[in-house]
């Protein structure tokens, strides 16, 4: 114990101490050595703050826990298709843009059981690559997702058109189902960049 050192290196400490230490102003034993008399222990508290480098250990798994571990979706995802939609006063999607939807991927030769459909509302941090991880998805649609979300951080994209992204054909659609049902021309828009994104002919 004489020959111990003393840092103050704030990563050292979180890194190395996990446990409370007390300070001990007498410690007396019953052995009655007097040398252990009036020996103290440090108390290091956890800094707040800390400034880290880029890649540090503590740093990935903050990053981590911002993932959500479970996303609450619709589907099975059978086929590996994500679509995202966007209802912040909804737990998934409403009963009227559902009906809609699945027409729709109906005429894809595709059923609900194939795709997992996502409220992005609920998960507006999420970016592309946590997503592709849970979901394994091959194909990633979006309707009414602001192009300002974190899923489209660092993608280079245009509307209804289909880009590929991180081994993912991305199709983003800026408006919402209802606003597409109701106009034709969004519809035609859609569908023909539905078809090149399934290889329909």
């Amino acid at each position: 114990m004489e020959n111990l050192k003393v840092t103050n290196e704030a990563t050292a400490l979180v890194t190395l101490l996990t446990e409370t230490l007390y300070k001990v102003d007498n410690w007396n034993t019953d052995s009655g050595n007097n040398d252990t008399d009036k020996q103290s222990v440090v108390v290091v508290s956890e800094p707040e703050n800390i400034s880290t480098p880029a890649g540090n250990s503590t740093q990935v798994v903050q990053e981590q826990a911002s993932t959500p571990t479970y996303f609450d979706y619709l589907g099975e995802n059978n086929k590996y298709v994500l679509v995202l939609v966007n209802y912040p006063d909804s737990k998934h999607i409403t009963d009227k843009d559902k009906e809609f939807f699945l027409k729709v991927i109906s005429a894809l030769k595709l059923t609900i059981e194939d795709v997992a459909v996502l409220n992005y509302a609920h998960y507006a941090s999420t970016d592309i690559n946590a997503l592709k991880e849970y979901f394994s998805c091959s194909r990633i649609i979006t309707f009414g997702v602001p192009q300002s979300s974190a899923v489209f951080r660092n993608v280079n994209m245009q509307d209804y058109s289909v880009t590929n992204v991180y081994g993912i054909s991305l199709l983003p659609a800026s408006d919402t189902l209802r606003i597409i049902e109701s106009d034709k021309n969004k519809k035609i828009v859609l569908w023909n960049a539905l078809k090149l994104l399934f290889n329909v002919k």
